[in-house]
């Protein structure tokens, strides 16, 4: 097959050469025998361009498609059936992509001039006075060689199995976006390579990392209204440096400010608008190689709000007292959570008229739910009665001022309600 593809180039230049009237006007020496012949140990090339830098440079590429067809042939006549059932190629096909396979060997870039075995060389000039250079090559390239060559291309082809493995793995366990955008250069190269069923594995991991399917998941580390600290996690659990600053998306949210610090990342963004908004929420988007990491965070208006009303009445039960006053006492407070973020109570404060606040101690009660739920503190103060109690009253009111924590936040806050109703149990 190689000896009829060469003889036939010769025979088409020698024809054009004809046809042109090209005439030898300087050439290197005498021709040689193996010019027109065939050796199982050499390959025998020809080579023309308008230099003899050129000519060469021909014959060379000649050598390594003459070399790369020997391997996809040996190659490809190993794996025929395997191709056939498989992936439906046909064997030209396949013996094409290892050709261009091939092209990576290391040995194949070492072919060079100066191991060529004899050379012939011919300067032509036609009737118009343009010169063409002929340059043929004889160049050493035994079966042993081939063989070597072959175990080369093997070799490669195995790596390349086993760095599809590693990539698998590392999309679950990478702990820097900058190593994946790596790895997915070395994904998309080596997808451009490959031919068989190893090829559309590498195409499933690149689909994998678009935003709708990839592994990685934000965990917040602090979410407040406005401001969120948060990791981003592999699917390992393991947290994941990013070292680009996201991009900030919202219809109703607006970024104010953005840090990093290691591995952990907190911006703060104003949300007034998101009340308005069906859906409150933003999107973070990390461009990784040619990828698009997105991250879709809600948003809560009234994330860790405390926010409480009085259900019911206060009521004021006398433990101890004597005529004029009520020496201990008991209050009790029915009070209702609107929101769902946990706090504690610290304080309460009522207050009657102009009399003198009833006081609690710490009471040190935590709430985590949303709705109703029980207060009551014992007053070990005196109490005036006739100043006290509701049934003198038109409109028994009293004012309420509860000191409480946030324990999402670790913020203190405070809660006035005013003209609320109130008992008295005497």
């Amino acid at each position: 097959m190689k000896k009829h593809i060469l003889l036939i180039l010769y025979i088409i230049v020698n024809i054009c050469h004809g046809q042109n009237s090209y005439k030898t006007i300087e050439k290197s020496g005498k021709k040689p025998d193996w010019l027109n012949g065939t050796d199982e140990n050499y390959i025998i090339t020809y080579g023309s361009g308008p230099t003899s830098e050129a000519a060469k440079e021909q014959c060379l590429a000649n050598i390594r498609t003459n070399i790369a067809n020997a391997i996809a042939i040996q190659v490809s006549s190993k794996t025929e059936i395997d191709i056939s059932t498989k992936n439906g190629k046909s064997d030209e096909n396949f013996k094409y992509k290892i050709v261009s396979q091939t092209a990576n060997l290391p040995s194949l870039n070492g072919i060079s001039i100066n191991k060529a075995k004899d050379y012939y060389w011919e300067k032509l000039q036609d009737k118009g006075k343009n010169i063409i250079y002929g340059y043929h090559l004889k160049y050493p390239f035994s079966k042993g060689e081939l063989q070597a060559l072959i175990e080369e291309y093997e070799t490669m082809d195995r790596e390349n199995t086993l760095k599809i493995k590693q990539i698998s793995a590392l999309i679950d366990s990478v702990t820097s976006f900058d190593r994946l955008e790596a790895a997915i250069v070395e994904m998309q190269a080596l997808e451009t390579r490959l031919i068989d069923d190893r090829k559309e594995k590498i195409q499933a991991l690149l689909e994998r990392l678009k935003s709708s399917s990839h592994p990685f998941q934000i965990r917040p580390v602090q979410n407040n209204a406005g401001e969120l600290t948060f990791v981003i996690k592999n699917a390992n659990g393991d947290n994941v440096r990013a070292t680009q600053k996201p991009v900030f998306t919202s219809k109703c949210a607006k970024l104010k400010s953005y840090n990093a610090t290691d591995d952990t990342y907190t911006l703060a963004y104003e949300f007034d608008l998101c009340k308005y908004v069906d859906v409150p929420e933003f999107k973070l988007s990390y461009t990784v190689g040619d990828r698009k990491l997105e991250f879709i965070q809600p948003v809560d208006v009234n994330l860790n709000k405390v926010e409480l009303t009085l259900s019911g009445e206060v009521t004021i039960k006398a433990l101890n007292q004597n005529p004029a006053d009520v020496l201990e006492s008991e209050c009790e407070l029915n009070l209702n959570s609107r929101y769902n973020y946990p706090f504690k109570i610290r304080t309460i404060q009522l207050k009657v008229d102009n009399e003198q606040p009833i006081v609690s101690g710490e009471i040190g009660q935590s709430v985590d739910k949303q709705g109703v739920f029980k207060v009551s503190f014992k007053y070990n103060k005196p109490l005036k009665k006739e100043a006290i109690t509701h049934k003198n009253k038109t409109f028994p009111y009293i004012s309420c001022l509860i000191q409480y924590t946030n324990l999402n936040t670790g913020k203190d806050g405070v809660v006035h309600l005013s003209n609320q109703r109130y008992s008295t149990d005497w």
